[in-house]
């Protein structure tokens, strides 16, 4: 077979209907009086500090940015610190899988000021958060933010994201800083950080109720479907509205049946829908369903959901595609342990067959075209997938065509698990995979050396 030339973005070509991927935005705001003296004193604040401050809001946003906790954050922040921090809740935030919680750290490398304007050249992590701590989905990477300043304060204008820092644009000092290990490994030690003294700080009713959402989907779903030896359910909180005496969650739920034999599993029926579930909560059992709404068929499908989701929920609540392969891969992966299955051998038997036809292609996306099925079910299988591929490159030698399988396969569930994948242009999947090992054990260098110098 001839060597194919194997490109790092083939991944976004598959899952570019699942998720929100980075793209420049602009939005033009009109502003007049120049804020040079703010600029100037927020400037020096943001290059002396580290943004390590959490921040919780009203709606359940965690941040690690350095506004008041008590300051309510405008369209027209005071601050540039608070601008950023409006940045990165009103147009990096829902880019991504959403999760229960957001956290978000970032670094200020360069900044280049003009009149009327700033544009921040900032190293930014953001990550959608579940209740137990576990990322949903997120991402890091080099985005410039521009701002026009004026009388009323910091007004967005738009953004750029830079997938390679070596753009002409980026200043010298960005590109030097960003090739740096140590900005991302800080950013990510403080994200850690606030996203575990964050979840310690939860009251105990508020992990109650997912323990309570996960039992009442189950109970509302177990005589809809086929019964099957297991059944299980994977769920986003889209939102919440809670009263007095009740607490009406809002979601995105995929419940399943899997039936078990051969050594394997097979799906036996489910769905996947917006799903809003009420609880009473002043009963001495705790939280007490009393309503478990589903979106009716046909025509009324999306007219119901909009009358019954809040209009910050209903647009996540028409896009099933968002959420399906997060929520695939939790429920594959507690019917993989339920059932003790053997995943070593469903895997290679899957890349097997991906590798058989066309026989005389040498593109390994025609492969994963031509057997998309069995492909996505690599994908599902998610972690389980990613230790037995990685597995075997640790062994060396992947060089034709299941390592190139191995690395798509790969690369997509890391993306969507909302891993820094390493970007650039190889010709083998071992290639790319030793790429990425040398990156992960680069970052674990520097975040050793940053809770060395914490403790």
């Amino acid at each position: 077979m001839d060597k194919q030339f194997f490109k790092v973005s083939g991944c976004m070509q598959r899952i570019k209907n699942v998720l929100n991927l980075k793209k420049p935005s602009q939005v033009m705001i009109a502003v007049t009086v120049t804020f040079a003296v703010v600029l100037g004193v927020g400037f020096a604040v943001n290059r002396a500090n580290k943004a390590s401050n959490s921040v919780i809001f009203e709606d359940c946003y965690l941040y690690a940015g350095t506004a008041s906790p008590d300051e309510e954050i405008s369209d027209s922040p005071r601050t540039l610190d608070n601008a950023i921090i409006w940045y990165l809740k009103e147009k990096e935030a829902d880019k991504y899988l959403k999760g229960q919680y957001f956290a978000s750290s970032y670094r200020i490398l360069d900044t280049i000021l003009s009149p009327e304007r700033v544009t921040v050249f900032t190293h930014i992590l953001c990550e959608w958060i579940s209740l137990d701590g576990e990322t949903v989905f997120g991402g890091a990477g080099l985005t410039s933010i521009t701002f026009r300043v004026g009388s009323n304060g910091f007004e967005y204008e738009d953004s750029t994201y830079y997938p390679k820092p070596d753009a002409l644009d980026i200043p010298q000092k960005a590109k030097d800083a960003i090739a740096n290990p140590v900005y991302f490994a800080e950013m990510r030690a403080e994200a850690d950080k606030d996203i575990n003294d964050f979840l310690e700080s939860l009251p105990p009713s508020s992990i109650n109720l997912e323990t309570a959402v996960t039992q009442a989907v189950l109970e509302a779903n177990k005589s809809g479907y086929n019964p099957g030896d297991f059944s299980t359910e994977s769920h986003t909180t889209l939102t919440i509205a809670e009263g007095a005496e009740t607490v009406t969650v809002y979601l995105m739920v995929l419940y399943e049946n899997y039936g078990f034999s051969d050594g394997g599993f097979s799906e036996m029926g489910g769905s996947h829908m917006p799903v809003a579930i009420t609880f009473d909560k002043r009963t001495n059992s705790g939280l007490t369903m009393t309503e478990y709404w589903t979106p009716r068929d046909g025509a009324y499908y999306i007219p119901s959901i909009k009358e019954k989701f809040p209009p910050e929920a209903y647009e996540d609540a028409l896009d099933t595609q968002k959420y399906i392969y997060a929520h695939k891969m939790s429920c594959y992966e507690q019917a993989i342990e339920y059932g003790d299955v053997d995943m070593d051998s469903q895997i290679a038997s899957l890349i097997e067959t991906i590798c058989l036809s066309p026989a005389q292609a040498s593109n390994p996306e025609v492969y994963i075209e031509a057997h998309s099925i069995d492909f996505r079910e690599l994908v599902y299988y998610g972690r389980y997938t990613l230790d037995y591929c990685f597995n075997l490159f640790e062994k060396g030698g992947q060089t034709g065509l299941e390592g190139q399988i191995m690395a798509n396969a790969c690369r997509d569930i890391m993306t969507i698990l909302g891993e820094t994948i390493v970007e650039g242009n190889f010709d083998t999947g071992q290639e790319w995979y030793d790429a990425q090992r040398a990156y992960r054990e680069e970052q674990k260098v520097c975040l050793r050396e940053i809770h060395n110098a914490i403790k």
